[in-house]
């Protein structure tokens, strides 16, 4: 055999004995359930505010509202069972950063600001070496209340037409400057957080309105002059308000909610069906944000998280918006999470918090952080074993189990207990029949957050009453 025979059958040998090497090492992560872990991966963390999971058709709604998400979420891991730790933005989006509840991380009104002895998971991951971005809505996501904190770029306003009064910052306003930064960053190590309000009221009608509903003749006026939105003189007193764009929400919530105009069900579906085109539109735009992604090379190599703050009330119990209870249409949410070489993708039908998505980012990068977080990562054994999910409001808290939900009411110390298996619509309180269940979810929900003395006073209260002995 001459020289360049052997040489050839040595560089095989040693070519063979790598592949053999990089096989061996990723059957062994595989079996230690670590093989998906790379600490150079980018993070994309996407939250699209107000986004009702059962309104999404990759969770089962009846209707197409999002193709787009659809396939994104055919190679991701869906969580079927997702929910917010908090009913609006503000709260809810800080516990997303801090993985804490509101009562620890404490910005769960207008006049407050995250503590600077709280690390967010941006500053966790500026740490370990990346450039980090954000692009959102601004409002009750805005630095003011310490959002920005470990972000080398955070975007709130931009020079865009926005088109009605009252319309938030949308995903499409956002999308020119945060594609310029993608595109002058792709080689960079980051991690980009995007945050708009497409799916937040007053609804828009978007050419998408036609494949959900046909001549419209009712009484709400939001198809086209959305300066006022009822066209009856009756509701002369309100026109003042909605004069200020910042007022819309408040009249568009109390004309309903306070009964000042009777709905027809042709209303009704109205309303359900500018919320289904809402999701459409934003659905186009997360699809343009996808397929920028995969121009630039950057799905190998980028965790992409899909995520919303909390639902909407529409119309179930005679209300629209958010904020001001715990039931499930507020607080299941999507969260839908893409990584490069995971092969668990698929359905997961744990339960799942938003508390849990910062651990989950440190877990798949494999940093370590000494940051008290109070969730869980997703991909973990420990996961699989968690038993229930808590949700915290001004007024009333929730503890919900794959069976059961509590809702206990801090003011006057009342509970609702709903059997979520055969009441989903949460109709039937059961709580008066079963004090057991109710001691020990609130057990868990006073332990989990540390309330002791809320703990005393309920217990005194479900002996007046007669629910324990």
């Amino acid at each position: 055999m001459n020289k360049k025979a052997i040489l050839i059958l040595l560089l095989i040998i040693l070519f063979i004995t790598a592949l053999a090497s990089i096989f061996i090492k990723k059957l062994i992560l595989l079996r230690e359930g670590s093989y998906y872990k790379r600490p150079d991966y980018n993070v994309v963390l996407i939250s699209l505010d107000t986004l009702r999971a059962d309104h999404i058709s990759a969770y089962g709604y009846k209707s197409t509202t999002s193709p787009n998400i659809d396939e994104f979420a055919d190679n991701a891991i869906l969580f079927e069972n997702s929910f917010c730790n908090a009913v609006w933005t503000l709260p809810s989006h800080m516990s997303l950063m801090t993985s804490l509840y509101s009562s620890t991380h404490r910005v769960w009104d207008k006049n407050s600001k995250l503590s600077r002895s709280i690390k967010t998971i941006a500053q966790i991951l500026k740490e370990n070496e990346y450039l980090t971005a954000a692009f959102t809505g601004g409002a009750f996501v805005s630095k003011v209340f310490g959002f920005d904190k470990g972000f080398d770029l955070y975007r709130e306003n931009y020079d865009v037409q926005i088109e009605n009064p009252g319309q938030p910052l949308r995903l499409k306003h956002i999308e020119k400057d945060l594609f310029d930064w993608l595109e002058n960053h792709s080689k960079d190590k980051f991690f980009l957080f995007i945050h708009c309000y497409d799916t937040h009221e007053p609804f828009i009608a978007h050419n998408y309105l036609k494949e959900f509903e046909q001549d419209y003749s009712g009484r709400l006026n939001f198809l086209n002059n959305h300066s006022d939105f009822i066209k009856h003189l009756d509701y002369e007193k309100y026109r003042s308000l909605i004069k200020d764009p910042l007022n819309i929400n408040s009249f568009y919530r109390d004309v309903i909610n306070e009964n000042h105009i009777k709905l027809t069900e042709e209303d009704k579906n109205h309303i359900v069906f500018l919320y289904d085109n809402e999701i459409k539109f934003v659905d186009h735009y997360f699809g343009r944000l996808i397929a920028k992604l995969k121009n630039l090379s950057l799905m190998t190599k980028t965790i992409i998280i899909l995520w919303s703050d909390h639902g909407e009330e529409l119309l179930e119990r005679g209300n629209i918006q958010h904020g001001g209870s715990t039931y499930e249409e507020l607080m299941r949410v999507p969260l839908i999470i893409y990584i490069p070489e995971y092969l668990g993708f698929g359905r997961n039908q744990a339960l799942a918090q938003s508390i849990d998505i910062a651990p989950t980012i440190l877990d798949v990068l494999n940093i370590k952080s000494e940051n008290d977080f109070k969730g869980i990562p997703l991909l973990s054994p420990e996961f699989a074993c968690n038993k229930y999910v808590v949700c915290e409001q001004k007024g009333v808290d929730a503890i919900r189990t794959e069976k059961y939900k509590l809702m206990f009411n801090k003011r006057n110390y009342d509970v609702l207990l709903f059997n979520l298996e055969n009441d989903a619509g949460e109709l039937k309180n059961i709580a008066e029949s079963n004090p057991e269940i109710i001691e020990k979810l609130k057990k868990d929900l006073f332990d989990t957050l540390n309330r002791a003395d809320l703990n005393k006073k309920l217990i005194k209260k479900l002996k007046t009453i007669g629910y324990i002995k």
